[in-house]
C-alpha cells in the first residue's frame, strides 16, 4: 500500500481553493455546454491550482473519513470553509467515492472526463469495481477514484441450512 507523504504548510493551505475550484468546475459542468468558456476557464483554474500542489508532491490523496476530510494523511480544519467542504463530501457520497487523487503529470484531458463524467452520469448505484473499470477504460493514470467498499454482513440464523421445524 502506498504511504501518504504530507503536504508542507503552504500546500496545505491551498487545499480549500482546490476543492472550491472542484466543486465551480462540477457545476459548470453541469450547467454549460462542452466546450464553453465558462467550462474550459474553470478547468483551467482547477488544473492550475492543482499544479501549484503537484509541482513540488508527487501525489495529492484527498479521502473522507468520518465526515472528515484527510489530505495526504493530515486531517485538515475545514472550519473556515465548511460549506465548500460539506458539498464536496455529499458529491463523493453521491458517487459511492470515499476519496480521489490527483497525481503528477495530470492532463486537462483526465480533468474533463473526471467532471464531466461526474456532472452528467445519471447512474444511482455504482457496482462494485465501478471507478477501477472507468479509470482503466478510460486510461485515467493520472486521477484515483476511490470507491466506497460496503461489506455485506449477513447474521446466520441458528441452524440455518438444517431443516429446523419450529414447533412453538
Amino acid at each position: 500500500t502506498e504511504v501518504d507523504i504530507p503536504l508542507k504548510p503552504e500546500d496545505l493551505r491551498r487545499v480549500p481553493e482546490i476543492i472550491r475550484d472542484f466543486m465551480v468546475a462540477v457545476r459548470n459542468t453541469k450547467l454549460y455546454p462542452p466546450g464553453s468558456k465558462s467550462i474550459e476557464k474553470i478547468n483551467r483554474q482547477f488544473k492550475a491550482s492543482l499544479d501549484s500542489v503537484l509541482v513540488d508532491n508527487e501525489i495529492l490523496n484527498i479521502v473522507q473519513v468520518k465526515n472528515s476530510v484527510l489530505v495526504n494523511g493530515q486531517k485538515i480544519d475545514t472550519s473556515d470553509y465548511k460549506l465548500v467542504t460539506d458539498t464536496f463530501l455529499k458529491i463523493l457520497n453521491r458517487f459511492e467515492l470515499k476519496g480521489i487523487a490527483f497525481h503528477q503529470g495530470l492532463t486537462e484531458a483526465e480533468i474533463e472526463l473526471l467532471l464531466q463524467t461526474l456532472a452528467k452520469t445519471d447512474i444511482k448505484t455504482f457496482e462494485a469495481g465501478f471507478w477501477d473499470k472507468f479509470a482503466y477504460d478510460n486510461k485515467l493514470s493520472n486521477i484515483e477514484l476511490k470507491q466506497v467498499q460496503y461489506s455485506v454482513k449477513v447474521k446466520a440464523a441458528a441452524g440455518a441450512g438444517q431443516g429446523i421445524i419450529d414447533s412453538g
